[in-house]
């Protein structure tokens, strides 16, 4: 929590996240009964409240997965239309 360094969840928002998604990254942090949205356009906005535990691996991690899945969804059915 916190730690940013060999970190494979903030190794997939910047290298993989990020860069797919026009450097734009949404985290849905839910506080009991509200949502409160977060855009990170960079890595190192992301770090930042990372580092400061601002937000929590619970937040990021469903928010990366979902990520990830429309990466590895889209990419590929771009490719065959072509």
């Amino acid at each position: 929590e916190g730690i940013i360094e060999k970190n494979p969840i903030c190794d997939y928002i910047k290298y993989i996240i990020l860069p797919a998604f026009d450097f734009e990254f949404v985290i849905e942090k839910y506080d009991g009964e509200n949502v409160e949205k977060r855009v990170y356009r960079s890595y190192e906005q992301f770090c930042t409240d990372f580092t400061n535990k601002d937000i929590h691996p619970k937040d990021v991690k469903p928010s990366r997965n979902v990520s990830i899945a429309k990466t590895i969804g889209e990419k590929p059915q771009r490719r065959f239309k072509s």
